[in-house]
């Protein structure tokens, strides 16, 4: 079942599904998470089954190229329950029509996958130096 979280009761179930993510900072994630929870500029979409959070998608309001978009902070779903990350991303795309908003960006490793699963487009590339 595909539910919009409003309240923190499943945060941390949420938060064991981003440990599988690599390299992502937990601690960081979950102040966004709070901080998103009832924000009109933030949508934190779950699958349950059974009361066990499956896959989580977080997207917030940013601006990018001039634009606002829907950002996909960070996104998760267990192998076994891979056929509903469609319908996470369509409930952020839907959310994203009510707000007139055009465009979901996501940051991915598998940038192949999202492109031909979810429609996405490759855009750009990323690439990160550290500061010395």
């Amino acid at each position: 079942m595909i539910q919009i979280i409003d309240n923190p009761i499943l945060l941390y179930q949420i938060i064991d599904l981003a440990k599988e993510i690599p390299d992502t900072p937990i601690d960081v994630l979950e102040n966004m998470l709070l901080k998103g929870i009832g924000s009109k500029d933030a949508r934190i979409v779950v699958d349950k089954k059974d009361d066990i959070v499956r896959g989580f998608i977080f997207g917030s309001i940013e601006r990018f190229q001039g634009e606002d978009v829907v950002f996909v902070q960070s996104c998760y779903v267990r192998p076994e329950a891979a056929h509903t990350f469609h319908d996470l991303v369509a409930n952020v795309n839907a959310w994203a029509k009510e707000r007139f908003i055009k465009s979901i960006i996501c940051m991915t490793q598998r940038p192949e996958a999202f492109a031909r699963k979810y429609k996405f487009t490759i855009l750009t590339h990323v690439v990160k130096r550290e500061v010395t």
